[in-house]
């Protein structure tokens, strides 16, 4: 799978688990194009949590410092009011 990102191909990929911390649901890579998802989420989690990874991704694509609480505030919003992140082949 993958998305577009300000205008770059970033891959998609669920693993069983993203970092020794087995509580990180997922993680963006602005150097490796790259937002894993751990696979063993509900469906409506992994949603939820692209749309988290992807906002990391604007943000950082463009320059803007930015922590977990605005990223979080974002996401929660923009997932509650219908958005998903668009997949591409």
């Amino acid at each position: 799978m993958k998305t577009i990102i300000c205008g770059i191909p970033v891959s998609i990929v669920q693993r069983a688990t993203n970092t020794k911390d087995d509580n990180n649901y997922g993680r963006f890579s602005g150097k490796e194009a790259l937002i894993t998802l751990d696979k063993t989420m509900p469906k409506a989690i992994q949603e939820a949590t692209l749309v988290h990874e992807w906002v990391h991704g604007v943000l950082e694509y463009n320059g803007i410092d930015h922590g977990e609480i605005l990223v979080a505030v974002l996401a929660t919003e923009l997932y509650r009011s219908g958005y998903r992140v668009k997949l591409v082949k």
